[in-house]
């Protein structure tokens, strides 16, 4: 969980939506939410990657777009297995990579995908309520409190930080899919709101070596984009 993250009881619900178009040879991938808008148009050969182009449509902080030079790290990385495993994440831009990974994954199964994450304040006091759809099909659905799953299943008791460990019972990749994209998704919630007043990277200490923008050398030099601004839900629709 966020280190900043504060009352929730204020927060703002996020959604999060990702696309991915797969045709043969070719995945082309976006995720969108609040303050993020990413892009990749990856090929591929059926084993590996051959060629990359990312896009950052909209960013954060100012240094994000620099991220795309270190996201060339997986040219040639295989579609399938560990791949990955040996990029210093935090030289990219964990949207970015996540949104990769994601598309490597899906990169065979030929048509439309699309994931829509939601995060908010649950109907208790101190619950948070998050859930996807795949191609408009929910697929899970947690309610979380004091950084632990509590809705009952086989993810109850599951912890929110570190590394994600999931019980031996959940085998099903498109629930543990799933379960990584609340995780993301949560994170981005908690942080976007404890920090929605955050002008400098510099004023968020604790995320120092996250990401690419969050490089001690990087942090120093990065702010808030010119006319900036946290988007609602609704500011962005199935086709933006």
């Amino acid at each position: 969980m966020h280190k900043n993250a504060g009352d929730i009881s204020a927060y703002k619900p996020l959604h999060r939506k990702i696309h991915i178009e797969s045709r043969p040879n070719l995945v082309t991938a976006r995720i969108m939410d609040c303050v993020h808008d990413f892009s990749i148009v990856m090929a591929h050969d059926g084993n590996v990657i051959t060629a990359l182009e990312p896009s950052a449509n909209r960013t954060p902080w100012s240094t994000c777009g620099g991220a795309l030079e270190q996201f060339q790290a997986l040219l040639g990385a295989p579609l399938e297995g560990e791949s990955g495993k040996s990029i210093d994440k935090g030289m990219q831009c964990t949207h970015l990579f996540d949104l990769a990974r994601l598309a490597m994954a899906n990169a065979k199964a030929i048509g439309t995908l699309i994931f829509d994450v939601h995060v908010g304040q649950g109907t208790k006091s101190g619950e948070i309520e998050a859930y996807v759809l795949r191609n408009g099909v929910e697929i899970l659905r947690w309610t979380i409190a004091n950084q632990k799953v509590i809705s009952p299943g086989p993810f109850e008791g599951h912890v929110l930080q570190g590394a994600a460990i999931w019980p031996p019972e959940v085998n099903d990749p498109e629930i543990r899919t799933a379960a990584l994209l609340i995780r993301r998704a949560l994170l981005v919630f908690l942080g976007t709101n404890s920090s929605r007043d955050a002008r400098f990277a510099a004023d968020l200490p604790f995320m120092a070596g996250a990401c690419f923008t969050f490089q001690p050398a990087n942090m120093a030099e990065s702010e808030r984009p010119a006319n900036f601004r946290i988007l609602e839900p609704g500011d962005f629709g199935p086709n933006a």
